[in-house]
């Protein structure tokens, strides 16, 4: 879920649960941690937990203390750039939902190395979701360790013996009973769905909206905070009973920038490269904005015309309005006074359908 819990990079040392065979990925560069610090997430409590791996082993020694970093000073391509290169990217410090990322290939752009990625092989590059199984895991639903016991091993037994009453009962009370309440759930929890359109689409909504607010992340309450600030808003969201009402008792809310992006700190709108590519092949360059509402940011006029007519056009005026308001805010160097309190709409339940549990 989008600014909900912090979370913490770091690359992994050669021979140290990851990395490739080269001496690049050492453990001096994997004792630096790139966390997200500035933030009042509760799950910031938790940060000594990042020294050690799933499974309860530590870290290799990196002879003192792990550095902490802000996670905008890197990029992903800092700490991937052989293949076999991996880092471990881990999601709410409390519950710990560990992902190795890792990376496999480097398609283009190589430079000196024919198996590193260089500025030219990122500039060309783009993001694109390729195909992926089972559904994401529920939010505060325990971390990997009660999700592999109380999903994945049922989910086993019952591919292994189909016929296993009681393993399909604890798996339906597991994923209907505890589950279907999470933010990102809201609904039924079947654990092998995967849509890959679903997430295609959650991709480019990602990619084609404004960095998160860093300061301040979802919250769960019956009174919206005041922690909008100059560029922001303070949005809030209700959430949909199972009988079709609004929550009006418990909604969401969070604080949403309105501002622009820095040009160093977002990516195209469209296609999801950091950098503006250059004509005829030159030298890669900022990425350009939209001209009349400065919001979206885009590499290429090919990529702002794809945009343009999938998405922007039906954004740009109220995009512009907002642009608009806050160059007044920072004229003024007051915030507006009626940030507080917008409506985000209803969080959508997905109904309940007994034949598909």
């Amino acid at each position: 879920t989008r600014n909900y819990h912090t979370y913490s990079f770091r690359r992994l040392p050669s021979g140290g649960g990851g990395g490739s065979s080269k001496a690049r990925g050492d453990a001096a560069a994997a004792g630096v941690v790139y966390l997200q610090e500035d933030t009042n997430a509760v799950d910031l409590m938790h940060a000594c937990k990042i020294d050690h791996f799933p499974g309860g082993f530590s870290l290799p020694d990196f002879g003192g203390e792990s550095q902490y970093s802000d996670p905008q000073s890197a990029t992903i391509g800092d700490l991937l750039q052989y293949s076999g290169d991996a880092c471990l990217y881990t999601y709410d410090l409390g519950d710990c939902w560990y992902h190795k990322l890792t990376l496999e290939m480097v398609i283009g752009g190589e430079e000196d190395d024919e198996t590193k990625l260089g500025v030219e092989g990122a500039r060309s590059g783009k993001v694109e979701l390729m195909d992926g199984k089972m559904r994401c895991p529920d939010e505060d639903g325990g971390g990997c360790e009660s999700y592999q016991a109380d999903v994945l091993n049922l989910v086993m037994q019952i591919r292994r013996h189909p016929n296993d009453v009681g393993a399909i009962r604890r798996l339906g009370a597991n994923c209907f009973e505890e589950r279907r309440n999470a933010i990102n759930v809201m609904g039924p929890f079947r654990p092998t769905e995967f849509d890959i359109d679903e997430h295609r689409e959650a991709l480019a909504k990602a990619l084609s909206s404004r960095n998160s607010s860093r300061d301040s992340v979802k919250m769960m309450s019956s009174r919206p905070f005041p922690f909008a600030r100059i560029g922001q808003q303070s949005v809030a969201y209700r959430k949909e009973h199972q009988i079709g009402k609004n929550d009006v008792s418990c909604r969401m809310t969070e604080t949403v920038n309105v501002k622009p992006d820095p040009k160093d700190c977002t990516l195209c709108y469209q296609c999801g490269s950091p950098y503006g590519r250059g004509k005829d092949g030159g030298a890669a360059q900022p990425l350009g904005a939209c001209g009349r509402c400065h919001i979206p940011h885009y590499c290429s006029t090919d990529c702002q015309a794809k945009h343009w007519a999938l998405t922007h056009k039906n954004q740009c005026e109220s995009f512009k309005k907002l642009h608009d308001k806050y160059q007044k805010e920072l004229a003024s160097d007051k915030p507006d006074p009626n940030r507080f309190d917008v409506d985000g709409g209803i969080i959508p339940l997905r109904m309940y359908v007994p034949g598909k549990l």
